[in-house]
């Protein structure tokens, strides 16, 4: 797999420099799964392969992961999504940091241009722990519909 270069991608990664963390990292990247899918890969193993692409992590090789869970349970609905990856872009009191890292206008603004990526029957997940473990908080969202996976988070520190 390899990550795509899409003008939205690229302004939603400008406008979270300028609003730099206290203490963490943004990890925002998109893939295309269309091929994967009608070679006939299986969903969640496509999934599995897009998120470990885009993760910045090494995984443990397959046969040594959990085996009693799958992205089916990280699964949830498209409003939910958002409300996590709002404030998971805000940051503040909520992860106990003493200012926010953007407004809600502008968490909302990146929102609306991560959510124009895809098109279709769009699915969402929430809490697949991407990123770097040392740090607290590792929030945000995957998004895939029928040809892109894309994931935006936040991985911080209180």
């Amino acid at each position: 797999m390899q990550s795509i270069d899409h003008p939205a991608l690229a302004e939603i990664k400008a406008i979270a420099a300028v609003h730099p963390r206290q203490s963490g990292y943004y990890l925002i990247d998109m893939v295309a799964i269309h091929q994967e899918l009608a070679a006939g890969t299986a969903l969640l193993d496509v999934l599995d392969d897009a998120l470990e692409h885009m993760d910045d992590q090494i995984w443990a090789p397959k046969s040594e992961r959990p085996q009693d869970q799958s992205w089916q349970d990280y699964m949830t609905t498209s409003d939910n999504a958002r409300l996590i990856a709002i404030d998971a872009l805000m940051g503040g009191p909520s992860i106990g940091q003493t200012r926010y890292a953007m407004t809600t206008a502008r968490a909302g603004n990146i929102w609306a241009k991560f959510t124009s990526l895809f098109s279709g029957d769009v699915q969402w997940l929430t809490g697949v722990g991407l990123g770097d473990a040392a740090y607290v908080f590792q929030n945000g969202v995957a998004a895939f519909d029928s040809k892109h996976m894309g994931i935006l988070c936040v991985v911080e520190n209180d």
